[in-house]
């Protein structure tokens, strides 16, 4: 993911992002699962943090608009990514 990192700060370079995948690495299927464990990874919101919650914000965002790049829609109904991304929030944000 190194190779387009510089220009996830824009959603409107989605679509240039995933050609450049496409072109690098081929197969389609794995882009979305290196996406949702790129937002797997991300450290945990953390209380009072900003920071840490723009990150969170940045790697879900990124995940869900290549999904919707892709067409592939299905993958943000899954209950189980879903849980995990959640689980990272802290319980005051959960709450609202």
């Amino acid at each position: 993911m190194a190779y387009v990192y510089s220009m996830l700060i824009f959603p409107d370079n989605v679509p240039q992002i995933i050609r450049d995948l496409e072109a690098r690495f081929g197969q389609l299927e794995q882009i979305i699962p290196a996406m949702m464990d790129k937002a797997k990874k991300v450290s945990a919101v953390r209380q009072g943090s900003l920071e840490s919650l723009v990150t969170f914000r940045s790697a879900v965002r990124n995940f869900t608009a290549t999904v919707k790049t892709l067409k592939r829609s299905d993958h943000l109904s899954k209950p189980q990514p879903q849980y995990e991304l959640v689980a990272k929030l802290s319980e005051q944000l959960r709450m609202n």
